[in-house]
């Protein structure tokens, strides 16, 4: 009992620094000096051992006054060791004995976090979110009479304060329950009248909570103990309680419309001026763009008549050399032909050096013949000049084509001797070297004869 007491004595010590002092004070120094006042014994702090006549620890006192800084210190010294914070742990561990249960609960079986909705603090300082991350595991209790924290927020009604919390607590517990169990919870009911929170608020006339518990889930067709549904209360006289629920709820949300309508009508007006000032803005830019564009197409078109006038002299010049060419074409016809049959057999042996210049003609043609074909053969084009090699090309090709299909046809007679005098002399046939051997020697034989 002493050790309970001295204990909580220490308790009360570390918290009176927090109530008396306006500014927070920093938690490292005051367990330093406790442990100073204590030097030859391990300093004890049991955060979850009752310290006053409603069985509150120093966790649900630090977490109704909204000490988050405090909180997360502590937390930082409870849970460090020789891996994440080598140096508190050094610190701390011979001389420290630190004892933290976030699910204490005191005498009337309320959890830190009912603390934290208990007060204005986490609403003033805006920091419930903070105390929701840190007491998080605690979301989902039920006491001995199945109630929640939903319940506790509700029968503990703050104006304002407690829409904060309610808003708060259903968005991050949405996030952080599966869907069905987040239904399940928000309209639990507890055991003693069967009232959901929905209910508890729709009898209390709590319209803020009732719009936010709507939005989050809650079922307003839940039946009580009474089999009364939370549609079925109103503003104090249960037989009208539809009617005038919906009336107030409609008049709520007709005003909300109406505001988010004048707001929307001035920025549309802002919007529309706006507008108005870009609209001129490009009228202007489009007339001087207009303006450039016309003197820049009336520059290009004038380059491009230029250059339709100098294409076109270019095009009649070339349509004059080419008439030119084509006239004179029967000429040379003409002349080619006669050339081929006076002489054709010898046409191949002109030999031609490039397609402009004719260096010499075969000396087994006449001199006069030969002289007329240098006069003629200089006042040829290059054009003609080419139809005329063209020309022989095509003769030479026939010619050894000719000379191709007589030496084929020689080897097959030879082919022929061959097999011939194989079967006279009765020689293999698979042996051509030998035969031709044979038969040269017989056609030398035949000579010397």
């Amino acid at each position: 009992m002493d050790d309970i007491n001295e204990n909580k004595e220490t308790m009360i010590m570390f918290l009176q620094n927090f109530i008396d002092d306006k500014n927070t004070p920093n938690v490292f120094e005051i367990i330093d000096d406790l442990i100073a006042h204590n030097p030859n014994k391990k300093l004890k702090l049991d955060f979850s051992v009752s310290i006053d006549d409603d069985g509150n620890s120093t966790l649900h006192w630090l977490s109704n006054l909204c000490l988050v800084d405090v909180i997360l210190d502590i937390l930082k010294i409870y849970n460090c060791n020789e891996f994440n914070n080598e140096d508190l742990y050094l610190k701390y561990n011979q001389n420290l004995q630190m004892i933290l249960d976030f699910k204490v609960l005191n005498n009337y079986q309320e959890t830190c976090l009912c603390q934290c909705v208990k007060s204005r603090n986490s609403y003033i300082t805006r920091s419930f979110d903070k105390m929701l991350e840190i007491y998080q595991d605690l979301i989902d209790f039920k006491d001995e009479q199945n109630q929640t924290i939903l319940h506790f927020l509700t029968n503990n009604y703050l104006p304002e304060a407690s829409e904060y919390y309610l808003e708060h607590l259903l968005h991050f517990s949405k996030g952080k329950y599966e869907l069905n169990y987040y239904k399940s919870w928000v309209n639990t009911k507890d055991k003693k009248t069967g009232n959901t929170i929905l209910h508890t608020c729709s009898i209390n006339n709590h319209f803020d909570l009732i719009k936010i518990l709507l939005k989050y889930g809650a079922d307003p067709y839940i039946t009580n103990n009474d089999h009364t549904r939370s549609v079925d209360y109103g503003i104090g006289d249960v037989s009208f309680s539809n009617k005038n629920l919906s009336l107030k709820l409609l008049e709520d949300e007709l005003f909300n419309i109406n505001e988010i309508y004048k707001q929307d009508n001035q920025n549309y007006k802002e919007d529309m001026v706006e507008l108005e000032k870009s609209l001129n803005a490009k009228r202007l830019e489009n007339i001087k763009l207009q303006k450039i564009i016309t003197q820049n197409d009336l520059l290009q078109n004038l380059d491009n008549l230029k250059t339709y006038n100098f294409l076109n002299d270019g095009l009649l010049k070339q349509k004059e050399i080419l008439k030119s060419q084509y006239d004179n074409f029967p000429e040379f016809e003409s002349f080619i032909k006669t050339f081929m049959e006076q002489d054709s057999h010898r046409q191949f042996m002109i030999p031609l050096i490039s397609q402009d210049l004719l260096e010499y003609v075969d000396d087994g043609i006449g001199d006069n013949l030969n002289q007329k074909l240098v006069n003629e053969l200089d006042e040829l084009s290059v054009e003609q000049l080419d139809t005329m090699i063209e020309t022989y090309k095509s003769q030479n090709n026939s010619l050894t084509n000719l000379l191709s299909t007589i030496q084929k046809q020689k080897e097959v007679e030879l082919q022929k001797y061959r097999e011939l005098i194989a079967k006279s002399l009765d020689m293999p046939i698979n042996e051509p070297e030998e035969i031709d051997r044979l038969i040269k020697n017989m056609s030398a034989s035949i000579d010397n004869q």
